[in-house]
């Protein structure tokens, strides 16, 4: 349950434009990382757990499956 309330509230950010700090800092490191993939019509999401990136880095909760932030 709490990952579903995890990604309701990244994409909420995301479709209201709504980013911290945090959240840039995270996309930044996570477009120089080897594991994204870009999917045409979706956008950048993590090669590992599936999740897109522009949402997923808005929840200060969330964390990468490699540690990398």
């Amino acid at each position: 349950m709490d990952k579903i309330i995890s990604i309701a509230i990244g994409w909420f950010r995301f479709v209201f434009r709504i980013e911290s700090r945090q959240a840039k800092e995270r996309m930044e490191i996570c477009m120089g990382c080897d594991k994204k993939k870009h999917f045409i019509g979706i956008g950048d999401c993590c090669g590992i757990c599936g999740c897109l990136l522009k949402a997923k880095t808005r929840v200060p909760k969330e964390r990468c499956e490699i540690d990398k932030w």
